[in-house]
């Protein structure tokens, strides 16, 4: 699965930083070693939403939840040109019609010229 080299690196730099918990979790609870609690997420996941996204975008249902990203992330590949046999070998399963994960997101008229995810990411020369 393609991961943009920023993000690569913030990830490497984490690790470097505060390792993994004791069952392998990149991110664990301040007062505990397990799963992080499900308002911890929610509250960074609103507060990453308004520092990112305008108010306008911020009202719709964009990325309403960490969960969404799953369909973003799909439709920008197959909409950025990723066969759809590769999106599958990456672990999403092939449904009949793919339009369910071909949704509206903002740019994707932009995304159809691209030659696969990496113009899609901001990276058209990588």
């Amino acid at each position: 699965m393609p991961c943009p080299p920023e993000l690569t690196a913030l990830l490497n730099t984490h690790l470097s930083g505060f390792g993994t918990g004791p069952d392998g979790r990149l991110f664990v609870g301040e007062r505990n070693t397990g799963e992080l609690p499900k308002l911890t997420i929610v509250r960074a996941w609103q507060r990453a939403r308004t520092d990112v996204f305008t108010e306008e975008v911020a009202a719709t249902l964009l990325a309403r939840s960490p969960y969404d990203l799953r369909h973003a992330a799909v439709s920008t590949w197959l909409n950025g040109g990723v066969p759809a046999t590769t999106v599958a070998g990456w672990g999403w399963p092939l449904r009949r019609g793919a339009a369910h994960d071909l949704r509206q997101v903002p740019g994707r008229e932009t995304l159809r010229s691209g030659d696969g995810w990496r113009p899609a990411l901001g990276h058209p020369n990588a």
